[in-house]
């Protein structure tokens, strides 16, 4: 029950049984061009609210000549009242802050630096010769 579904497009919710999960955080956290639009937005937010769920919005890193567009996109978002989000471009939290938006925002993977999955986390140590740590000790 501690599990949050993450997804990127409304159909991925298709045959999801949402009483296994926490919460849906929606968006794309790797490409500015899956940014979901408002009314997508408003709809996955509607299935969550009416299956009694948490709801985040999550933000993509982006290029400048993007930064208004989502910034527009998340400023709606946040001006209808929502208050979770995560944000994964230092420019976007700074644009948002800019508007006078200050609600409360969860560093997402990109600004943290973490892998896509645990699988990758485990690759990569194993490449290091153990369990991560560093060859200098």
């Amino acid at each position: 029950m501690d599990t949050w579904l993450r997804i990127s497009h409304e159909r991925e919710l298709q045959g999801v049984d949402l009483a296994s999960c926490r919460g849906i955080a929606f968006g794309a956290e790797f490409c500015e061009r899956n940014m979901p639009a408002n009314e997508a937005i408003e709809a996955v937010r509607a299935k969550a609210c009416t299956a009694w769920l948490g709801f985040q919005l999550v933000t993509p890193l982006l290029r400048e000549s993007a930064l208004d567009g989502v910034a527009g996109v998340v400023e709606r978002y946040l001006r209808d009242g929502e208050r979770e989000w995560v944000v994964n471009d230092w420019g976007l939290l700074h644009e948002l802050r800019r508007r006078g938006l200050d609600a409360p925002c969860t560093a997402g993977r990109m600004l943290g630096r973490q892998r896509r999955g645990p699988r990758v986390s485990g690759m990569h140590a194993e490449l290091l010769g153990g369990e991560g740590a560093s060859q200098d000790s």
